[in-house]
């Protein structure tokens, strides 16, 4: 293991432990009967990549009902908005499984 990758090792687990914090802070403060809504828009890999754990920790969670915005690629040079999606997909290359799954059935 490199230092890049225990870096980013180590920022995973950092960023885990922080969206459990934030999450019982903001739970706290919350009427527990209903579910907080949370939309998360996903539009190119690397600013997902920062979100993603917070997603996984709110999924799986009851108290929070979660949903995804997917933003289609945009060709900027053609000027066309690409909007079919498959596993395969250029767009689709180090997002998680369960994403890839969630934008192919819903995309």
């Amino acid at each position: 293991m490199g230092i890049s990758d225990f870096y980013h090792y180590l920022t995973g687990i950092y960023n885990d432990i922080r969206s459990r914090m934030y999450l019982k802070r903001i739970s706290s403060h919350h009427d527990s009967s209903r579910p907080i809504r949370v939309g998360f828009i996903v539009q190119m890999y690397e600013v997902w990549s920062k979100s993603e754990p917070v997603y996984r920790i709110m999924k799986s969670d009851k108290r929070f009902e979660t949903t995804l915005l997917v933003v289609p690629p945009f060709d900027s040079v053609t000027g066309t908005v690409l909007t079919s999606y498959s596993e395969n997909d250029p767009f689709l290359t180090g997002y998680t499984d369960e994403l890839k799954h969630t934008i192919t059935d819903h995309g």
